[in-house]
């Protein structure tokens, strides 16, 4: 958030680091990419900093998956 400031790169970048984030779990690549972009497409919206409570609901929903 801080290096794009929310703007209209931030998804892009934040799916990117979670996807490694997942892959470093032991999830395979195509499963990584598939839930980051699910939970990143679901809970943040552009333009749009996202506050304690988004965080914590895209937190559960990938912990929902075992990362």
């Amino acid at each position: 958030m801080e290096r794009t400031g929310a703007g209209e790169t931030w998804s892009a970048a934040c799916t990117e680091a979670l996807a490694w984030y997942l892959e470093s779990t032991g999830m395979s690549p195509m499963e990584a990419e598939d839930l980051a972009d699910e939970v990143v497409d679901s809970e943040f919206k552009s333009w749009v900093a996202p506050d304690a409570e988004v965080i914590g609901r895209a937190g559960q929903a990938i912990g929902e998956h075992g990362a």
